[in-house]
């Protein structure tokens, strides 16, 4: 199998994270619990300015 066959365009994003454009909240609390829990267990102080999220399941090609 290329990588071309099992590369897909998607019309919308993944139904399961997000609402149309947005986040589906619950999904969103998560994310937030996970990120919270990293800083917690730091050994230093930041301040989180901006949280992304990256890959195949925020942009139209992801897979099922």
């Amino acid at each position: 199998m290329k990588l071309i066959e099992s590369y897909e365009i998607h019309e919308q994003l993944n139904k399961k994270i997000f609402d149309g454009e947005k986040l589906k909240p619950e999904v969103r609390e998560k994310i937030l619990d996970i990120v919270d829990e990293f800083i917690d267990n730091l050994w230093i102080k930041i301040d989180v300015l901006d949280i992304q999220l990256l890959g195949s399941n925020a942009s139209y090609n992801y897979t099922d």
